[in-house]
């Protein structure tokens, strides 16, 4: 029985579909530079994490919080006990010095998303009046709480009076030290 044209067109594109259902399932979750399998979801510290988009997703007493990196990311950075306490203030102040030139609106985007969480107001400021536009000039030893984001060449985090000192040599690991406090400030990392 020899097949015509038409019958071997139906196997070609059925067996075309049948290959494509099993690249999806055998390739589907992967790295496509790498090939190697990656995870939608993944557990640190009983918390689950789930990839949503560009994002990592969990739950902390039933409010939904979005973080770029997981936490196992995170663990090369060492952050004080104490930057934990931000969280307790009513007002947030995300300082700069004015002479360097950092663009923090991803920083202040994250910020501001993280603390409208628990009903605080955060805000931008300057460390510095030389240069600093119309916004409020803060130090250390006021009673609001500061995150004064510094460009540097050395990597840490400090704390010194009510501020947190982030010192980073460009604005992604500025973002990630952030987002490592705020997994501190959550009781998801230590």
């Amino acid at each position: 029985m020899a097949l015509n044209l038409k019958q071997w067109g139906a196997i070609f594109i059925a067996g075309l579909f049948a290959m494509s259902i099993v690249g999806f399932i055998g390739v589907g979750n992967s790295n496509p530079v790498t090939g190697a399998a990656t995870s939608t979801s993944l557990y640190y510290n009983s918390y689950t994490f789930t990839k949503n988009g560009n994002y990592w997703q969990t739950s902390v007493n039933n409010i939904d919080f979005l973080f770029t990196s997981p936490p196992s990311a995170l663990e090369v950075f060492e952050i004080p006990e104490d930057s934990s306490e931000i969280i307790n203030f009513n007002k947030i102040y995300l300082a700069y010095n004015p002479e360097q030139s950092l663009d923090l609106s991803i920083i202040r985007f994250h910020a501001v998303s993280f603390f409208s969480n628990f009903n605080i107001r955060s805000f931008e400021a300057c460390i510095e009046e030389e240069g600093c536009p119309n916004i409020p000039i803060v130090d250390c030893t006021e009673d609001h709480a500061i995150i004064f984001i510094q460009d540097n060449d050395i990597t840490e985090v400090t704390t010194k009076d009510n501020c947190i000192e982030v010192h980073s040599a460009n604005i992604e690991t500025m973002q990630r030290q952030l987002e490592r406090i705020f997994y501190q400030s959550l009781g998801i990392m230590q």
